[in-house]
This record gives C-alpha cells, sequence and structure tokens, in this order.
C-alpha cells in the first residue's frame, strides 16, 4: 500500500470532488471530466491505496468502510497543506489558501445571526481564499473542527474540547411548539398545564434541554431529530410537541399551522460559538475570519426571537 507521501494529491482531490458530489456523474461538473476518465484516475487511487474505497453501480454511490477513512484523512491532508499554504502567505500578509466553514441547520434566517456580514466583511478584503461552507450535525460539527476536517465550526456546544477555542457570537431562543392537529393547540398557548405537556409525546433535539429549563427531565421522550428540519416535521405530523427556534417556526405560527405552549415559561436560550483549533502559531485566515465575525456582531445585542404569537 501506498505511503501518504507517495499519494498524488490530484486523485486524492479527485475523490473527495466524488464524495462531496455524491456519486461520478454528479461530479463531472465540478472535475470537468467525462465519467470514464473519473473511473480510470478513481482505479488508480483505489489500485495505488490497495483498498476498494467505493462501491458504485445500479445500487448508487456509497462508501466502504475503508473509503469514509480515507475521506476523513484525505479531508485533514488537504486542509493541512492549505495551513502550511497560508502560513507561508502570511510571511508576505497575505491571505492564500482555504477556509473551511461548518455550520448547523436554519442559522442564516435567524434575526441574531450576522455570518453573512461577517462572510462580507471577510470576502471585501484582498485575498486568494477560497471559502467552502457546509451545514453539519451538531453532533458532529466540534469533532470536525477538532480533527481538522473544518477550519471553523458555528453552532452550539455539546461537548466542550479542551483542544478548541470558543468564542460566543449569537444567540437563539426556543420555543416549546404543537401543531394545528395536536390535541393542545385550541388550548394554546396559555391554556395549557404543566401537567399537562408532560403526558405529550416529545420530539426532542441532539441538543440537550439546559438543566433549568422547566419540565427538564420530565418530558416523554419519543424519538429525537438530528436537524430542526426533522424536528418540524414530527411536530407537523400532529403527533408530537417539540422545541424549535422561535425565528424557524415564525411562518408556520404565522400560517396558523402551529402554536407556542406556555411560551412565558417554555423557552431557553441557546448560544452558537465558534469555534477553532489551538494553535502556538494561529492561521491567519481563520484568525482574520474570526475577527470579522466578532466584529459583525459586537453592535447587536444579544434578544430572544419572538415566539410568533399572533
Amino acid at each position: 500500500m501506498a505511503t501518504i507521501a507517495d499519494l498524488d494529491l490530484r486523485l486524492m482531490k479527485l475523490f473527495l470532488t466524488i464524495v462531496e458530489c455524491r456519486g461520478f456523474a454528479a461530479a463531472q461538473t465540478s472535475l470537468n471530466l467525462s465519467l470514464s476518465t473519473i473511473s480510470m484516475h478513481m482505479s488508480q487511487l483505489e489500485n495505488r491505496l490497495g483498498v476498494r474505497l467505493c462501491e458504485r453501480g445500479r445500487d448508487g454511490f456509497r462508501l466502504t468502510p475503508e473509503g469514509q477513512k480515507v475521506y476523513e484523512l484525505g479531508r485533514r491532508l488537504i486542509g493541512t497543506l492549505s495551513d502550511v499554504s497560508s502560513e507561508i502567505a502570511g510571511l508576505r500578509n497575505a491571505l492564500v489558501g482555504t477556509l473551511r466553514i461548518g455550520l448547523v441547520d436554519n442559522v442564516a434566517n435567524n434575526p441574531t445571526a450576522r455570518l453573512h456580514e461577517a462572510i462580507a466583511r471577510f470576502d471585501s478584503r484582498p485575498h486568494e481564499v477560497r471559502m467552502d461552507v457546509e451545514i453539519v450535525s451538531p453532533r458532529d460539527i466540534e469533532r470536525h473542527v477538532a480533527d481538522g476536517l473544518l477550519d471553523v465550526g458555528i453552532g452550539p456546544s455539546l461537548a466542550r474540547q479542551g483542544s478548541l477555542d470558543y468564542e460566543p457570537v449569537f444567540e437563539e431562543t426556543q420555543y416549546l411548539y404543537c401543531s394545528y392537529n395536536h390535541a393542545l393547540f385550541p388550548r394554546c398557548p396559555d391554556r395549557v398545564t404543566l401537567n399537562e405537556v408532560s403526558r405529550e409525546k416529545y420530539a426532542g433535539h441532539i441538543c440537550p434541554l439546559p438543566d433549568n429549563v422547566l419540565l427538564h427531565g420530565k418530558l416523554r421522550t419519543a424519538t429525537t431529530g438530528q436537524h430542526m428540519e426533522s424536528v418540524a416535521l414530527l411536530v407537523l405530523s400532529g403527533r408530537f410537541i417539540g422545541y424549535l427556534p422561535g425565528h424557524y417556526a415564525r411562518e408556520w405560527v404565522a400560517g396558523g399551522q402551529m402554536r407556542p405552549i406556555l411560551p412565558d415559561r417554555l423557552f431557553y436560550e441557546n448560544v452558537f460559538y465558534c469555534m477553532f483549533r489551538k494553535r502556538q502559531s494561529p492561521n491567519k485566515i481563520i484568525k482574520q475570519f474570526v475577527r470579522d465575525l466578532k466584529e459583525a456582531h459586537r453592535p447587536l445585542a444579544l434578544e430572544p426571537a419572538a415566539a410568533g404569537l399572533v
């Protein structure tokens, strides 16, 4: 099997693109190569590594366990090379390289989030930086930053990692909701008791509720969603209640499809952090982006979003 030092970086980059496009055919446009050429290059990489990286055929594209590991190592390898390029460019005070940002879902419409302003600030500077932005599960975001798969993560913290720095940037307010076809809906928002709420099936999120939230540990968790989208779908089914960000649920509330349950009592604040690896010599690209991110949020008071009462 070839060592990392022997690998052709072009083949590794091709493999990463195929995975991120979820298949050979989908990667054609990004790579500007024919299917036969992509297949030939992938066979070359597999032969050099001595392992099969993916299954492709009538059943679609999927990574083998070895392919998943090579994908993660490949991203770390390319990220390390980008860091080296950035530090060399830093010797002449230039921003050159790649910035890989991971976000949790449904942040763009949060009125307290000014990520678009931070990106605009950063992009207005002289630079040669490729900016990659992807949506990542809250469960994975800290691990991906710690492992070097991401340069910056923006989301709530599930497990503080000693290898990361955390900068609070904005908040969102979460309220408990039910949908129009749920038994509690006619008496919401205020004519419901905590005892009634505790008996309903609860769609939890992988981000745990803070200890100081009313009914913490007393809600009857029937299912758990990784993303807010999945919790929203469960709530809209009429079979579950669930916490959602006020800004995210506002459209359903305005349309009469959801109502908050006891919004003056059943809510909590979720702090979003900018996470990045601790370094003796900070990457200039990351350092500048974090500075722009903090500057974009500095004028804002962290105010809770409305529950969408209409």
